[in-house]
């Protein structure tokens, strides 16, 4: 793990959210996850959830991604926080690749964060958020 003064924290975790559907389908994505997949198939799933906190006007989104193709099977989670004018308050970066280990990856400040990756962030919130967010 990185020092507490750092701006960027990497760990290894247990377990992580994985989106409300395979939350409820996780049974299912753990036999998936442990099966020999056959070569040429593959199954890939995207989830993206964007909102606004009303407490603290903050916009919240979250992309997931589970990608099985042959035997590889990646995992990918972001979890961001950006105020209203889309100042980025935090990133959470979580990737498993089926593996044992699962890595996180906390950014706590804008400046570590690229700009092209900050523009996209900024147009998935766009896309997806269900509350009208004014550009000042």
């Amino acid at each position: 793990m990185s020092s507490p003064s750092s701006s960027i924290i990497y760990e290894n975790i247990e377990n992580f959210e994985l989106g409300s559907y395979w939350e409820e389908h996780r049974e299912t994505l753990d036999k998936l996850s442990k099966s020999n997949v056959p070569s040429k198939s593959s199954m890939f799933y995207i989830e993206v959830t964007a909102d606004k906190n009303d407490e603290t006007s903050h916009l919240l989104l979250k992309y997931g991604i589970i990608n099985f193709s042959g035997n590889r099977k990646d995992f990918l989670r972001i979890n961001a926080e950006m105020t209203a004018d889309f100042l980025f308050k935090s990133e959470e970066i979580i990737y498993s690749n089926g593996g044992e280990q699962t890595k996180r990856t906390i950014i706590s400040n804008e400046n570590d964060i690229s700009e092209g990756h900050k523009e996209w962030l900024k147009k998935l919130h766009k896309k997806h958020c269900r509350h009208q967010i004014s550009e000042k």
